[in-house]
């Protein structure tokens, strides 16, 4: 053994365990010419968004309601933005390379079942929504489950008049959206391709079908929730590369406060007149551009938000520039404004670096899924490498996954880096149980 003072028969306390471990490893290591990142204490929750996102409309929606509700303050103002950006159409519109950007969002928001209260967000800005455009409650989707089938719920019915120009507005609310990754893994199925077009505005076709389908000038907003477990569970690497799962602005939530007797009523009214009013200055607007300031802010911050990123973080991250720029839109037109400002930008750029704490809590945090517990069980017979953790799902999981669920247990205080001698009796990097060491 590489240390003198390692023996597993010696009645060694428990911090003693850790500190022989650690020697062990690190000698071990550097025999094998490996990196080993030390164990980190269980991730402490990101840092708060920063208060240059609650600006304008979006902030005095969330101080308002945020007092009588459980919801967390940033899921009310991802909501609310997602919302009402499917109230806007296409009367507004920024342009990054002579692409057009129009104020369509998806928002993905991972927080535990029941006290994550992401419905609870969601369910306070339907009604601001329902009262500021009459009939809107029609135009909101669910249960998508193929690309044919979304085409065919947005589609003009059969006698219906459609203008040239006219745009469809939707939102479709997806409250289960591990059952959606599970659907389009399904041979065949269109739905990620077509919701790909929809965030891009395009044109949305299936023609794999003896009757085409096809619609044009459709705007569909998404908010969807998910637990972190299923995230990381059903994300499959098809769904980082392809470019779905980065169309989402993905944020984290947790209950803000205990309310036992209820939030109570809160007169929407003023936020309302304010959105009304807002929508119909935007009208014929066309293009939204920044202004001085806003550009020279832009051009400082353009290299960070396209600057190229490694793994699951970096393929998630991967829309940045877009994100910032449709959100700096819709701050724009919350406040009726001829110009992106750098109030707007700043509060784009707020909301986004939050998405990005989120992330990157989400791939690296705590754990306490299915998976994680099974890797746990396994652990329990000995440290294991990553070959051996492919065997154990049966090679049916990719190395970016395993090193990222491998990630959250070490951040969550339960599992160390080690070695241990590989197929071909070479020393490989491996993990074990936090404290448990083995000659």
């Amino acid at each position: 053994m590489p240390s003198g003072e390692w023996n597993s028969g010696y009645p060694m306390q428990p911090d003693q365990i850790d500190a022989a471990n650690k020697r062990l490893v690190r000698e071990m290591a550097s025999i094998a010419g490996l990196r080993i990142v030390e164990p980190t204490e269980a991730r402490e929750w990101p840092q708060e968004m920063a208060s240059e996102a609650y600006i304008g409309l979006a902030g005095d929606f969330v101080r308002l309601v945020e007092p009588h509700t459980e919801a967390d303050p940033i899921a009310l103002l991802g909501n609310f933005l997602v919302g009402t950006g499917a109230l806007f159409g296409r009367e507004a519109y920024a342009i990054a390379d002579g692409r057009r950007h129009y104020p369509v969002e998806s928002l993905l928001v991972a927080g535990q079942t029941g006290s994550g209260r992401k419905g609870t967000a969601t369910g306070r800005v339907m009604p601001v929504l329902e009262a500021v455009e009459e009939g809107f409650s029609s135009r909101v989707l669910s249960g998508l489950s193929s690309g044919e089938g979304l085409i065919k719920g947005i589609s003009p019915a059969k006698g219906d008049i459609v203008l040239p120009g006219d745009v469809r507005r939707f939102l479709a609310l997806l409250p289960e959206f591990a059952s959606l990754l599970t659907v389009m893994k399904r041979e065949g199925n269109t739905l990620s391709a077509i919701l790909r077009e929809a965030w891009d505005c395009n044109r949305l076709r299936v023609l794999t079908r003896k009757e085409p389908l096809d619609v044009d000038g459709v705007n569909l907003s998404i908010i969807a929730h998910v637990t972190p477990e299923e995230l990381l569970n059903n994300l499959t690497a098809t769904d980082r590369c392809n470019g779905f799962a980065n169309r989402f602005l993905i944020i984290l939530v947790r209950r803000s406060k205990l309310l036992p007797e209820g939030g109570g009523d809160v007169n929407l009214s003023p936020i309302v007149t304010r959105l009304h009013a807002a929508i119909e200055a935007a009208r014929g607007r066309g293009l939204i551009a920044r202004d001085s300031a806003a550009r020279e802010l832009w051009a400082g911050e353009y290299e960070r938000l396209t600057r190229p990123r490694d793994g699951i973080r970096g393929a998630l991250c991967g829309r940045a520039e877009a994100h910032v720029l449709r959100l700096s839109l819709l701050y724009a037109l919350l406040d009726s404004a001829n110009a992106i400002r750098p109030e707007h930008l700043q509060a784009a750029l707020a909301f986004w670096e939050c998405c990005e704490r989120s992330i990157e809590h989400l791939f690296g945090g705590a754990t306490g899924d299915v998976d994680g517990q099974r890797i746990l069980n396994a652990l329990a017979d000995g440290p294991m490498a990553i070959t051996d953790l492919y065997r154990l799902f049966g090679n049916h999981r990719e190395r970016e996954w395993v090193q990222a669920k491998m990630g959250m247990l070490v951040r969550a205080g339960k599992v160390v880096a080690t070695v241990k001698q590989g197929d071909r009796k070479e020393v490989v990097q491996a993990w074990t149980l936090k404290g448990m060491v083995r000659e």
